[in-house]
């Protein structure tokens, strides 16, 4: 993301940090009373952010770097032209 300057970079790497932060907090909260309850809460929130993180942020970076791939491709094909 860096070395292709996606605009969203920053943010996109944020969300990443919260993620983790929030797992931390799940694995402490674990730590102090197990529970089915806390399982619950666990599995809904990885996937209601795993889907809505991949649908929409993964989605918008992917179509980004395709088209910065498309544009360099054709820089290089009109440098390589004689």
């Amino acid at each position: 993301m860096a070395e292709l300057h996606y605009p969203e970079a920053a943010d996109h790497t944020a969300k990443h940090r919260a993620l983790r932060q929030k797992v931390e907090a799940f694995i402490a909260e674990e730590a102090q009373t197990p529970s089915r309850r806390l399982a619950l809460r666990v599995s809904r929130f990885l996937t209601e952010w795993l889907i809505h993180h991949i649908r929409d942020e993964d989605q918008r970076m992917i179509d980004f770097l395709r088209q910065t791939r498309r544009q360099q491709q054709t820089l290089t094909a009109k440098a390589e032209r004689p």
